[in-house]
């Protein structure tokens, strides 16, 4: 939907236009996931490196180190785990938690790094037990915050479903999403821009024009009378494209820390793969009442 196609009367063509989007998503999104995993990898046990200079990277690669070329707050838990396997220290790394006024990053990696400090001493990495714990981890740490669900409620619903009126319906509905064609550029280039740029005043308004396209989107197809058989499609549609507004807001605010970042292409990559999915439906659903 980011090409600059024209939306053909049947639909087709906007089908192509996401596939398009879905491919190109994935080719982008593993560019910028690799980027922000430069930043994350920095700081964790697996790094004996030089801190990178990559603008992705957390402050927290760059802590003072010591001789041994770990930062202080790694010699800090060191020296709990080794006290932990003593049995002469009263803190427990089992249940660490990082101190709150850290980045989401920072936080991730300190925690990430106990965490391997108490599995080494067990002897259970490369166990289950350590990609559980990894999952738990992260999980505390990647909560988006929930989009805007429309109801039905909020629809203008016809009251007919025969095919006159589910033609007119599919008519309108692709009129409306073809406004997905202002997009200039597909958002994940514009977020790594932004990340390149640290927060770029031109990428970030990009992204805050690119979210009120699809916004408009949306106002329109509320407006539109939907056949009573088509509207938890035509709700799909809609929370699809509202999930897609968010995160594309969510991106614009993420780019300074690499967990957040990579939080919020993670739910850009699900918020279109939604869209996508939904508007396959659609146009299996309207497809035969409208002539090829």
């Amino acid at each position: 939907m980011h090409t600059r196609t024209r939306f053909g009367k049947t639909g087709r063509v906007i089908l192509a236009a996401m596939e398009n989007r879905n491919r190109l998503g994935m080719i982008i999104g593993a560019g910028v996931f690799a980027l922000i995993a430069i930043g994350i990898a920095s700081f964790t046990y697996f790094s004996g490196t030089t801190p990178s200079a990559n603008p992705a990277v957390s402050p927290v690669v760059s802590a003072p180190q010591d001789k041994s070329g770990f930062s202080a707050w790694e010699e800090t838990l060191r020296t709990i785990a080794g006290k932990n396997a003593t049995g002469t220290s009263g803190e427990d790394l089992s249940n660490y938690k990082a101190p709150e006024n850290l980045s989401p990053t920072d936080a991730l990696g300190r925690e990430l790094y106990a965490k391997y400090l108490v599995l080494a001493q067990s002897g259970k990495l490369g166990t289950p037990d350590e990609a559980s714990a990894i999952a738990d981890i992260i999980n505390n740490h990647v909560a988006a915050p929930a989009s805007k669900t429309y109801a039905e409620k909020d629809l203008t619903i016809g009251s007919a479903s025969d095919a006159t009126a589910i033609a007119a319906y599919r008519k309108a509905v692709v009129a409306a999403i073809a406004d997905a064609d202002r997009v200039p550029e597909y958002e994940l280039i514009t977020f790594n821009t932004l990340m390149e740029t640290r927060g770029g005043a031109q990428a970030s308004q990009r992204l805050l024009n690119d979210a009120a396209i699809y916004r408009g989107i949306i106002t329109k197809l509320l407006k539109i009378p939907v056949p009573p058989t088509l509207v938890k499609n035509h709700l799909g549609l809609i929370n699809a494209l509202s999930s897609l507004v968010d995160s594309i807001g969510i991106l614009r605010t993420s780019y300074a820390d690499p967990l957040t970042a990579l939080v919020s292409t993670g739910g850009f990559a699900r918020a279109e793969e939604a869209l996508r999915t939904t508007f396959d439906e659609f146009n299996s659903l309207t497809s035969a009442s409208t002539t090829p």
